[in-house]
């Protein structure tokens, strides 16, 4: 430390406390307010102050870890992460992330028509009413197709209220009244031979 001012020496003090184990509780604010403090504290007392070094390494980590995160790769960010608002922030933005992985994968699963797996990824009573609606819709969407084009039998599949059903006897004539009876008695709702 040849040739250091007064003040050199005091920079550097500061430094080490700004280093200390007690920094490593300090909220993430707190140090980044410090890495500023010590980078230009670092400028100030020239390319020898081993503080500038210091302050590099981790204005560096601090980067890296925020890359890290920003690609998702939450696993070895958590590694860099030394304080414990940096390790909550780690676990915050992969809790976001999944959240937001989950909410695309349950708009796609239901977009196409892939209802049983969307059915897992619902969380909210909103999600489930929101799920139920475009499952009600997509069944009516296809009954009527299936109405329309007198395809008497895939409707039937596809009906679930007593009017569905009485439309589609009237319809579908003798076979759709054979047809709703089959299913009725399978389902243990008439005994054979009810039509």
């Amino acid at each position: 430390m040849v040739g250091r001012s007064e003040g050199e020496y005091s920079r550097a003090e500061d430094q080490e406390s700004i280093w200390s184990d007690e920094t490593s509780e300090a909220s993430e604010e707190d140090r980044s307010r410090e890495v500023v403090a010590c980078a230009e504290a670092a400028s100030e007392g020239g390319n020898d102050d081993m503080g500038g070094e210091e302050v590099n390494r981790e204005l560096n980590r601090v980067q890296y870890m925020n890359y890290l995160i920003s690609e998702g790769q939450f696993e070895q960010a958590a590694e860099l992460a030394e304080t414990p608002s940096e390790r909550e922030r780690v676990v915050r933005a992969e809790a976001e992330y999944q959240e937001e992985c989950r909410q695309t994968w349950l708009r796609y699963h239901t977009a196409t028509g892939e209802y049983e797996t969307a059915l897992d990824l619902v969380v909210t009573e909103e999600e489930v009413r929101a799920l139920n609606e475009s499952m009600e819709s997509h069944r009516l969407e296809h009954l009527n197709y299936h109405m329309e084009r007198q395809d008497y039998a895939n409707a039937l599949e596809l009906a679930a209220t007593e009017a569905e059903y009485t439309d589609i006897i009237h319809f579908g004539g003798r076979a759709g009244v054979m047809r709703v009876a089959k299913i009725l008695q399978a389902a243990g709702l008439i005994a054979d031979g009810g039509v």
